[in-house]
């Protein structure tokens, strides 16, 4: 793991050297997108039933790059975070949405589309998260409880349709991921697969990430990361977490956008409303929202 920090942070330097005395920012390109979605529903004598709610959600996505032969390196930062309330104002809002990503990954070129490659995956949430039973609610996660570290040496393929459309994928034979659960509640109870007291767990294995950014039809743009994780000690069982986003652009200021995020970790177990566990499962969740969207 040691070795692995070592040659990524001695990448990272040498491309910052390289970027210090090559200061052209033609060799840099960059794109992001700002969303707030928003919908209220008020009621007031209202015979057909129903509760007051009010929702809302913020996306922020950004990618730059630095590319000159032989070098390429792209980096992405994803964040979003939503709440709900359902009832009047006396009823508390809810977290809906909450996420923090950054991806970043540099390329050595050494034939044609092909690059040996460091990659780093970082995710965790921005404010603390709850399970609710009833009028109960269970603290389960907060920033950085739990926060995943990917970092692995590999091999990477990577195709530009445009300068902002591209496709890529990443092998990476010597990766190592970390979880935090640095919450002294959390990691006292061992959530998220690390030992009760202990604020980390690692595991070595292999990766591959799979990334697809691409315009479908005209004002519809796709966007999507897989990534497959296994253990060295059990290949045979890969955990998964693939994002996905549709941005319907319907004018330049107003967008719809829908984004999903599926997640298999067989570290995280589940319990049944009694107590008892029956063990890891698929997570999925899905976001649908229209409102305004900056571009640039």
């Amino acid at each position: 793991m040691r070795i692995i920090k070592l040659v990524l942070i001695m990448l990272v330097m040498s491309q910052f050297v390289t970027a210090q005395e090559n200061p052209d920012t033609s060799y840099w390109t960059h794109s992001g997108k700002v969303a707030l979605n928003f919908s209220q529903v008020g009621l007031s004598n209202w015979t057909g039933g129903g509760d007051p709610s009010m929702s809302f959600n913020g996306i922020f996505n950004y990618t730059f790059k630095f590319e000159r032969d032989p070098h390429l390196w792209q980096n992405m930062l994803d964040a979003g975070y939503g709440a709900q309330r359902i009832g009047g104002k006396e009823e508390p809002f809810k977290k809906s949405d909450d996420k923090f990503v950054f991806i970043s990954r540099y390329g050595y070129k050494i034939k044609g589309k092909w690059y040996v490659s460091a990659m780093s995956d970082f995710r965790t949430q921005f404010y603390k998260g709850y399970s609710y039973d009833n009028d109960t609610s269970i603290y389960i996660s907060t920033f950085m409880a739990p926060a995943y570290w990917k970092l692995g040496l590999g091999i990477t393929y990577s195709h530009k349709f445009s300068e902002e459309e591209s496709f890529s994928f990443t092998f990476s034979p010597l990766d190592g991921r970390t979880t935090f659960v640095l919450d002294d509640e959390l990691s006292g109870q061992g959530a998220f697969g690390v030992d009760p007291g202990q604020k980390t767990e690692f595991h070595a294995g292999m990766d591959l990430t799979m990334a697809f950014n691409k315009e479908l039809v005209k004002n519809v743009t796709l966007t999507t990361t897989l990534g497959l994780f296994s253990r060295y000690e059990d290949l045979a069982v890969v955990d998964v977490n693939w994002d996905m986003a549709i941005w319907f652009k319907i004018n330049e200021f107003l967008s719809a956008n829908i984004s999903t995020q599926l997640i298999y970790n067989q570290d995280i177990e589940f319990t049944n409303p009694d107590g008892t566990s029956y063990g890891s499962a698929v997570q999925f969740k899905e976001v649908l929202g229209i409102g305004i969207v900056y571009s640039f």
